[in-house]
């Protein structure tokens, strides 16, 4: 797994002269959840993103395939505008060349 780690903080964020290391804690006793879908929203200070998972669902022969499938939602995150900007250029550095080479 490649991990990316970048600054969230926008530097209009901090106080003027301020400096300090960052270092991440130990995520051991996070749980993980396996998600397949996700809903993004907007107020007017936050995005919320909303992970969710889609169970595949079993037809035997003869039943009818549902008319609905209910999506669970596994975890949701409050996030700034400015955590935001970092997350989406985070992503795109790491997605992006994928992308391309794959479209090679």
């Amino acid at each position: 797994m490649q991990n990316v780690d970048n600054e969230m903080d926008r530097p209009s964020d901090k106080p003027e002269g301020f400096k300090a290391r960052l270092r991440w804690g130990s995520a051991k006793e996070l749980e993980t959840f396996y998600v397949n879908h996700i809903s993004v929203t907007r107020t007017e200070n936050e995005y919320y993103i909303i992970f969710g998972e889609l169970p595949m669902p079993i037809i035997t022969l003869g039943e009818r395939p549902p008319e609905e499938l209910e999506i669970i939602p596994k975890v949701r995150l409050a996030i700034s505008p400015g955590a935001m900007e970092s997350i989406v250029g985070v992503i795109q550095s790491v997605f992006g060349p994928a992308i391309e080479s794959e479209e090679e």
